[in-house]
Order: C-alpha cells, then structure tokens, then sequence
C-alpha cells in the first residue's frame, strides 16, 4: 500500500480551496487506482453519487461535523470522514499566518543577498512547522471523530489517524474500503513484479497484442499475473485461464449476447476491484478471446494504425492487435456483441488491404459496387503473384517449408485471392491470417516479391558463380566469406528485405576480386610446378613399366610395390595442363580457368609423386638384388670359365638400369627361361 506520485501529497483546507476535488492516486496490492480526495464543509449530495469514469475512490474530509445518512454514499468505494468538533478558529488562525508567509516569500523570490536566503529558510521552517501542527490537530480531531461508508463498517477513526500525514489517511482509509469491498481480485496481485500503472497497462497491451518488441518485457513481466499469457509464453495472447474474461463472458451470456460497454467496465470497477484502464484492457482481451465485436458510439469512428479505412462503428475482434491503447479510449464504445454480423464494413479493415480505394457502403446497392471492385482486384493480383512467383521460383527448386516460411504465407495470399465474393474473402482472410495487421505483413511479402522478381536474373549468376566456387584447407577465409555470403542470398532471407541486394551484390563483387586474383596466383603456381613434375614423372615413366613387368615373373620371388604402376598413372593422368597465360586468364563467367578448370582447393600433389618414385626405384633395387644374386649363383655354377669372364659377368648382371631401358616381352620371356634352367 503507498501513494503511486512518489512524494508525500498536501491536502488543503484552506477556505478557498473547500468543496474542490483534487485528484489523487493510490496504490493497493500492487495496483495504481485513481481518485480524488474533497475538503469540504457544506454537504454535497454530489459526493455520494456512484463514481465514473477512471475514478476509483473519493474520500471526503468534512471540516466541521456533519452527521451524513447512509442513503447519500451510494458507492462502496466512498468515505466520509467527519471531526469531533469544528476547527474554524483555529484553522483561520493558521491559514491567515501561511498566507501571510506566502506573501512576504515573494518578495524575496528573486533576492541573492545572505540576508534574504536567511529570510527564506527561517519562513521555510515556520510554515513547516504550521503544517505539521495543523496535521496533529486534524489528527486528533478526526481520530475521535466518525468515519461513514455505503455499509457504516470501516476502520475506527484512531486508527485511520493515527499520524499527521494526510497521504497516510487517504492510503488508509482506501485500503480498508478496497479491502472490505473486494475481499479477492480476479487477478493473481501477488504475482504482480512491480505497481500496475496505467502505462504499464498501455505497455501490457502493446507487448501482448501489437507485439511491440520494446513493451516485450513489460508484457512478459505482467502478462501470466494478469492471466493474458502463460508463464511458458509471457508475451503470446492466452485467454484460456483468465478469470476477468470469463466474467464478461457470464455476464454477456445472462444479456442475451449484448450488453453496453460502459456497464460491462462499470461493473468490473465496481463490482471487481480493477480500475477502468485494466477494466478496458480485459474487455479487449475477451474481444480477441472470444471474437466478439464492439459497436463505437454514433459521433465515434475507428481509423486502423497502418492508414487503412475508417470504419463508421464497429469495432471487430481482429481489429483488437491494431488498436492504440489509451485509457481513454473506452469513451468511444457502445454495445459488445458476442456474435457480430458480417457486412461488409465489417470486411473492410482486410478488403481495403487488398484493393485500394474500397469505401464504407450504406446500402445494399453500395455493397454490390464495392464487392465487384473487390473480385476485380482479387482477379487481378492473383495473376501478378502467380507469375512473379514462377520468376522467384526459379532461384530455388525447394524453397523452406512450413506455415511460416515465405512461400507458405504467399500460397495463403493465393488462395484468398480465388475468393467469389466478400464474405467468402472475409472467413479464408481471418482463418488464414488472424487479423489485418497479419494480411497486411503477407501483401508486404508480396510487394517484396514482386521487386524480387526484377532481380532475379543477377541473383541466379551470383548463386550459379558461388556454387561453383571451390576452397581447400589453405583458403578457409574466402570460403567462410563465400558461405556466408551464399547464405544471405536464399529466398526467405531476400524477400524479408530486398534492398539487402545491394550490399549483398557489392559483397559479391569483393569477393570475386578478392578470389580472382588469389586463384590466378594460384593457377600460375601450379602449372609451373606441373611442368616440373612432369619431367620427373617422364623420366620415371620407364622404371614403372619394367616394375609392371618384373611383377609378371613370378620366378623372382614374387612381386613388388603393385600399387605403384597404377598411383603413376592416376598421377599422370590427374595432372592438368593449361595454356592460359595469366593475362590471357578470364574469371568473369566461372570461378576457375575455362581451359583446365583448377579448382582453387587442388595444389600439385608433391608428396604422392615423391612417394611413386621412392617406391618405384625401392622395388626396382629391391629387382636388382634378386636378378644379381641369381646371375652370381649362375656364373659361379660354371667352373670351367676364367675368372675373369665371371667378374665381367657379375658387374653387368648387377645393375639393371639399361634393362628396364629394353625391357620388353622378348626379354622377360628369356629372363624367365635363365631363372627356370
């Protein structure tokens, strides 16, 4: 309980201020509630009358006694309060010396002298003083005095008055009246995380059901104690389990399905506790729960936030998520209907989406003119969305999938689009899109696609030149560009905001720069070291073919490096020759050389032909050691030949460099008959 102004308010009674209703706010469980408090002397059946409006209390002090008849406090949300005895005398004697202090202060409002600053604290400190005296007389005065209410059963007066703060009495005494009152709130108030205020119920509103992101924390913070939304879902709409939505649903219901607005909001001020900003923020809620409508009073009419048509007087429960939410608002209703009838005004907020210049009709003849416009238009747009999504189409064959993914909202805007008449357009609008407001985003979907649809040719050569872009281990940071870049060219993302285009096409374009003159770099490294290794796979060519035959006399004691002869050719073959010159070399079709095609991620495979090579000669030695060893044992088997013939024979059997040089089906048949004799 304390007062929602954050400092301590004065209450006057001077005689020229009597009778005079100074607005007050009070804060009880966690709720702001706005009244007014009266000093007053002569009694005023005027004071007892029902509140209205966003007026939730009034507590009146009367300066003399007064003895008031029940009969006259006609609201329970009144008190009266009336001294022991009359303070005349003494609240004149006070009153004409503060006039008097007030006076002489304005003589040295503008005075900066020691003197004059001494004259203004020691009048300060006086007229505190007075004040607080006349606080503790009033006190006293009132405490033994009474206190009237509707039902005569509120606090005692000594505990009400119990100090001089006149802020503390109003507290007080409304906190007993509210509590007496309205002994539980429809509303979980110990859930509340800080003071309801009414901009706080603005900011509720505005989180809930326009889905304003800078309200979210507001709403998400308000909404599950309010009983508008769930704790698992804070700033999504859930009415499911709101108590003040099922009041208004009972009483609706005991109406035969009309009933004025202001007595639906009087009653759940009057009869519930809540005051008339939260009153109207739950009678909006039970509109959208509950799709009911709303007729505005004859001199209102609704003008939708997006600058859609004005409506004559009704409000419709998809209207409720475009609404701007202001306390006062609630001046311009009439009669909630839980089952509005569908005319065609009713139909307006989402035909006028779709084709401009559709007014209000008033008769039946009016709605004829305003219909066929309508199938016109629908005609028309249907045929413009089918071809420029054939055009978008082209840039992805499977575009996302999902109720909420681009395309699914753009096949629902075709759908619509095949409607024969208002009222058919009317129920697949709302089934559909749920509002204006959630039609209203899907044509802004549409006016993206079709200027999508005109960009469509340069965004198929970006994708095209991306895909085709090859990285290896050393160029991670162009391709983490490449796909960052590729990402931000996907349907979805464009038709989001195609103005992205622009920049995401300059991006492009570095990045194309960027890897050009990398991949010719490249490509001027590679054939030069191909050219190289292509001498030594050449001079390696004649080894790997005799290791090919050796490996077909089994008589050697079986073959060796069979893998080799095959890595040679694969090698051999996978090596790319190119005659484009570095100035000659073209990027601007592909990501890569026309003529040999090298990806930017292949690099001359240098350890596997190092790895060829020292196979081939190991195996070829490896030969060279059986063939020898055999050849020693042969000579050495003829005793009969000088031993100098048999030297020459060992040093020209133990080198097989010149044999694999003639080494050919002649020779390996007749090495095979040497080994086999």
């Amino acid at each position: 309980m304390g007062n929602a102004t954050g400092h301590e308010r004065k209450l006057r009674f001077d005689r020229e201020t009597l009778g005079q209703r100074e607005p007050w706010e009070v804060v009880h469980r966690g709720i702001a509630y706005a009244g007014e408090v009266v000093a007053a002397e002569a009694v005023d059946a005027d004071l007892g009358l029902p509140l209205e409006g966003d007026v939730c209390f009034r507590v009146v002090f009367y300066t003399v006694p007064r003895r008031i008849p029940v009969s006259q406090i006609r609201d329970p949300r009144i008190a009266m309060a009336v001294p022991r005895r009359s303070g005349d005398l003494e609240r004149e004697r006070v009153t004409r010396e503060l006039r008097a202090i007030r006076e002489a202060r304005e003589l040295y409002v503008a005075a900066a002298d020691p003197e004059a600053n001494a004259m203004r604290s020691g009048m300060q400190e006086r007229e505190d003083s007075l004040r607080s005296e006349m606080g503790r007389r009033q006190a006293l005065n009132y405490s033994q005095g009474r206190i009237y209410t509707q039902d005569g059963v509120i606090l005692r007066p000594a505990e009400a008055f119990a100090d001089e703060s006149a802020a503390t009495w109003v507290e007080r005494l409304v906190g007993d009246l509210f509590d007496k009152a309205f002994p539980t709130l429809p509303l979980e108030h110990d859930l509340l995380p800080d003071t309801l205020t009414p901009e706080r119920i603005q900011a509720v509103f505005r989180g809930i059901f326009n889905g304003a992101s800078e309200a979210a924390g507001t709403a998400g913070a308000f909404g599950p104690a309010l009983g508008l939304s769930s704790p698992d879902s804070p700033t999504a709409f859930d009415g499911g389990n709101c108590q003040v939505i099922g009041i208004i649903e009972r009483e609706l219901a005991s109406r035969g399905g009309a009933m004025g607005a202001e007595v639906i909001l009087g009653l759940l001020c009057r009869e519930h506790g809540l005051n008339r900003a939260l009153a109207t923020l739950y009678l909006l809620a039970f509109m959208r729960h509950t799709r009911a409508g709303l007729d505005l009073r004859p001199e209102h009419s609704l003008r939708l936030r997006q600058g859609g048509s004005g409506l004559s007087n009704q409000i419709t429960w998809y209207l409720v998520t475009d609404l701007a939410f202001s306390v006062t608002m609630a001046d311009q209703f009439g009669v909630l209907r839980a089952q509005p009838a569908l005319t065609w005004n009713v139909a307006l907020p989402y035909t006028s989406l779709v084709v401009d210049g559709l007014e209000a009709a008033h008769d039946e003849a009016d709605t004829a003119v305003q219909e066929r416009r309508l199938l016109r238009g629908l005609g028309e747009l249907g045929s413009r969305l089918e071809r420029s999504r054939g055009n978008v189409g082209e840039l992805d064959a499977s575009p996302e999938e999902g109720d909420k993914s681009s395309f699914s909202q753009l096949n629902k805007l075709q759908v619509l689009c095949a409607a024969t008449g208002y009222r058919s357009f009317h129920t697949m609008a709302v089934d559909s899109f749920d509002s204006p407001s959630g039609l209203a985003r899907v044509l802004g979907l549409y006016d993206r696609l079709e200027n999508l649809a005109t960009l469509v040719p340069a965004i198929t050569r970006v994708k095209a030149y991306l895909s085709e872009m090859t990285f290896g281990r050393n160029f991670l940071e162009l391709s983490l560009k490449r796909d960052a870049l590729a990402a931000r060219t996907g349907i979805d993302t464009l038709l989001g905001n195609p103005g992205l285009w622009g920049s995401l096409e300059e991006g492009f374009e570095q990045l194309r720069r960027e890897h050009a003159s990398t991949y010719i770099l490249h490509h001027d490294r590679y054939h030069q070291e191909a050219v190289e290794l292509t001498a030594t796979l050449d001079r390696l060519r004649r080894q790997v073919e005799a290791l090919a035959r050796f490996n077909d006399i089994p008589e050697l004691d079986g073959p060796l490096a069979t893998d080799m002869p095959r890595r040679f050719w694969d090698i051999t073959g996978a090596l790319r020759t190119c005659g484009q010159t570095e100035e000659d070399l073209s990027l601007d079709d592909a990501p890569f050389c026309q003529e040999c095609r090298l990806p930017l991620g292949e690099c001359i495979p240098r350890r596997e032909v190092a790895s060829v090579v020292h196979g081939t000669e190991g195996a070829m030695r490896e030969y060279n050691r059986r063939l020898s060893s055999e050849g020693v044992r042969r000579i050495l088997a003829h005793p009969n030949r000088a031993q100098h013939d048999k030297l020459i024979g060992l040093i020209q059997v133990s080198d097989l460099t010149n044999l694999a040089n003639v080494l050919d089906e002649e020779v390996v048949d007749f090495l095979r008959g040497l080994i086999r004799s």
